[in-house]
């Protein structure tokens, strides 16, 4: 072998050692990006679930205060037992004001900013009553003001519907 193929031998090793240390570097660098994907990954799925955890609780404190509660306790205990010709005005104040606070949570439920289950295991029972003593109140406001007028609480009402949890049984 003469001189000028032993440098062209030895500089193709040289550079074949060069372009694996590249692969090397390459590799690396990717391992750790996708480490650090991974790592970012998790922090969104914790932020979400904390945004999730504060959703839930506003409409928690949304759902319990006092108005709230008063206006679902009356239509619960009062207006079964009446036609809604027979109301006055502080029984259609608070119909109206139960049918606005659920259409608020159905579409905080419909648009996934709040999580479900809690929501319809909690409040199901009550969701579902309320709505029942309503449906001609709505269906009339529905008439008097266009179709999607508390359409949120429709849907809401379908959603309590079809979730009934199943109790622990007790032994």
């Amino acid at each position: 072998m003469d001189t000028y193929t032993k440098w062209l031998l030895v500089l193709q090793v040289i550079t074949n050692v060069f372009l694996l240390m590249t692969f090397l570097v390459y590799f690396l660098q990717w391992r750790t990006m996708r480490g650090q994907l991974a790592a970012a990954h998790e922090q969104v799925r914790i932020a979400q679930g904390e945004a999730s955890a504060k959703n839930l609780f506003s409409l928690i404190t949304f759902l319990q205060e006092p108005e709230a509660r008063d206006a679902r306790a009356w239509v619960l205990q009062r207006l079964p037992q009446k036609s809604m010709d027979s109301w006055d005005e502080q029984d259609a104040n608070n119909a109206s004001r139960v049918c606005s606070k659920y259409d608020v949570v159905g579409l905080l439920l419909r648009e996934g900013i709040v999580p479900k289950i809690p929501v319809l295991s909690s409040w199901g029972p009550s969701i579902r009553n309320c709505h029942e003593i309503l449906e001609q109140f709505i269906r009339s406001m529905q008439a008097k003001h266009g179709p999607s007028y508390w359409v949120n609480f429709d849907w809401m009402y379908a959603e309590a519907q079809e979730f009934r949890p199943q109790l622990p049984k007790h032994e």
